[in-house]
């Protein structure tokens, strides 16, 4: 195999790696105000955006339980729900709430943005925690109560969309390496924990040092008593062809098969080709490992085997022609900005 030419230096990497709040406090101590300040935007964009996706999710959810089971399902189900929505409510970060910041950030204390940044934090984090919980009671129900095809239709449903306008926005780009990881970065910081990067020739790789959704589910005992949610047993595409698999995990395999089907590959990939063979293997405790493979050729055989796919004699990519893929021109810009990370 030709070598591939290295796309980060270790100083990009970095960056790359450093969690929105982190890099605030870090340009500030710098003296980059105007850079903290830019940082201060997209971090309170992101925990906007994560907020927001989650409530989506309980809608989407509810939704299928009352079109298939009507209000008795809800009822059933709602016996669960450990909160109120207006209360969580109170934990969404405000227009104020970032004017607040920002004035901090001017007035150059930086001990006042670490208390602003610990609060809202924790606002972020006990919104998300619960609100990943209840989706994962939410699904149960589907699964045990509607069952299997209606909770992968509705995972499609809340998946698909939003994972088009992402591969549309790379595909703009011309598939550069650096909106992938970036948007690949987002989507893993809106769980708030932090990551590891790695480069070799063929890929990126990407790994949250402590999974704040499927890890943390497991590690809260959401799939033992009282909750009891499912470890589907499926063995079938949408659980990687691997038992015990984590429902809310389910999510991923939707991502990767609506990848393929768009583009001949998926964009990012976690599937545990590399691993499952090990014993007690369990995708939740992989603490999503990511892989974005520079060029689609490299990606292994067994990855189009456990999404139940067959690779395609070309991809929607630099260099291959022929696959049926028109990106949406009107997908914007992702959560993340290359300026904050490639001066």
């Amino acid at each position: 195999m030709a070598e591939t030419n290295k796309i980060f230096t270790e100083e990009e990497i970095r960056r790359l790696e450093r969690m929105p709040h982190v890099a605030l406090i870090e340009e500030m101590e710098a003296g980059r105000y105007d850079k903290a300040l830019l940082w201060c935007e997209n971090l309170c964009k992101l925990y906007r955006y994560t907020f927001d996706l989650r409530v989506r999710w309980d809608d989407q959810l509810s939704r299928c339980i009352f079109d298939n089971l009507g209000a008795d399902g809800i009822y059933d189900v709602m016996r669960w729900c450990s909160f109120r929505k207006k209360d969580l409510e109170k934990l969404r970060i405000t227009p104020e709430d970032e004017q607040t910041i920002k004035d901090l950030i001017r007035d150059r204390d930086i001990a006042a943005c670490r208390k602003w940044i610990d609060k809202q934090y924790k606002m972020f984090r006990t919104a998300h925690d619960i609100r990943i919980e209840w989706e994962t009671v939410l699904m149960t129900f589907i699964y045990e109560h509607i069952g299997h095809k209606a909770l992968f239709d509705v995972m499609e449903t809340i998946m698909v969309p939003a994972y088009y306008s992402r591969i549309s926005e790379i595909a703009n780009s011309g598939f550069d390496m650096r909106v992938r990881v970036i948007r690949c970065i987002w989507g893993l910081h809106s769980h708030g924990e932090s990551i590891t990067i790695k480069e070799d020739d063929e890929k990126v790789s990407i790994w949250a040092d402590y999974c704040g959704s499927g890890t943390y589910l497991l590690d809260r005992g959401v799939y033992g008593p009282p909750l009891n949610c499912a470890l589907c047993h499926d063995l079938s595409p949408n659980t990687y062809c691997t038992d015990n698999f984590p429902i809310y995990c389910s999510h991923s395999p939707v991502q990767e098969m609506a990848s393929v089907d768009l583009i001949g590959f998926p964009m990012v990939i976690k599937t545990p080709w590399d691993e499952c063979d090990e014993p007690d293997c369990m995708v939740a405790k992989r603490c999503c490992h990511s892989q974005l493979y520079k060029d689609p050729k490299f990606i292994p055989d067994r990855v189009y085997q456990m999404l139940g796919k067959k690779r395609p004699s070309t991809y929607y990519f630099p260099g291959y022609k022929g696959f049926d893929f028109t990106p949406d021109t009107k997908a914007g810009p992702g959560l993340g900005d290359m300026a904050l990370y490639f001066d």
